[in-house]
């Protein structure tokens, strides 16, 4: 085994090679510059070049930077300092394109999740839908601003809460704003608990069996006090 360092350098009126120097570790006859070479240029190229078995590893040539498994290209840094994967024309700080494939993923896995390709969280394109997973049963999703503020989780069973851990299919623990000019509860059964709920939209349609209101409605700007345990409004429009 052998490697061998190689300094190219090139007279005003010469050719590139004829200053040339090679620095080997066991290299032996004529072979050190087959197997494993170390070779920086200073001439126009302006480049340093690493590759093994004629097989490409590094190169630089001053403005960019390329590595290389398989002699293939993997990854590339550019003069902007932007880092691409699988792409050489990277557009954004980091950018990761998938040559082969309608599918890119972004995976996070750490001591406990795995490091399979099912494991942890995952951020891909999927064809012209995105998706964010994560694969963890018992796992949520949870976003977050100002800080380590909890303002939105999806959990595991698919419930959604905005302000809250959710106990149902959306659990909101905050004033609601409806404003649309038609609201449809559809479901067989809802129930509003609070101390006042403010309807201030066009139509109100309620077409589950029953209604279940514990507090005084704000209907334009009127208190009206529903006390009875079930009511049914089947007509067209509340």
């Amino acid at each position: 085994e052998f490697a061998v360092l190689e300094f190219e350098g090139r007279r005003s009126s010469g050719t590139r090679k004829d200053r040339k120097a090679f620095i080997g570790v066991g290299a032996t006859g004529g072979n050190w510059g087959t197997n494993m070479y170390f070779r920086i240029r200073n001439s126009a190229d302006e480049t340093v070049t690493w590759d093994t078995n004629s097989q490409n590893v590094l190169y630089m040539n001053g403005s960019t930077t390329y590595l290389y498994t398989g002699n293939t290209e993997r990854m590339t840094i550019n003069s902007s300092g932007y880092v691409g994967i699988g792409t050489t024309s990277p557009s954004k700080l980091l950018h990761i394109h998938n040559p082969n494939a309608s599918t890119s993923y972004l995976q996070l896995t750490h001591s406990t999740s795995g490091t399979a390709s099912g494991s942890g969280a995952q951020l891909f394109l999927y064809g012209a839908d995105t998706y964010l997973q994560n694969t963890n049963t018992s796992g949520d999703i949870r976003f977050r601003t100002a800080g380590y503020n909890d303002r939105m989780i999806i959990n595991h069973l698919g419930y959604v809460g905005i302000g809250v851990d959710p106990g149902t299919t959306l659990d909101v623990n905050a004033n609601v704003d409806l404003d649309a000019a038609n609201v449809n509860l559809a479901a067989a059964d809802f129930d509003l608990s609070g101390t006042t709920a403010d309807i201030t939209t066009t139509t109100v349609t309620v077409s589950g069996t029953t209604a279940n209101i514990n507090s005084n409605v704000d209907i334009n700007n009127a208190l009206t006090d529903i006390s009875a345990t079930d009511f049914n409004l089947s007509g067209t429009t509340a």
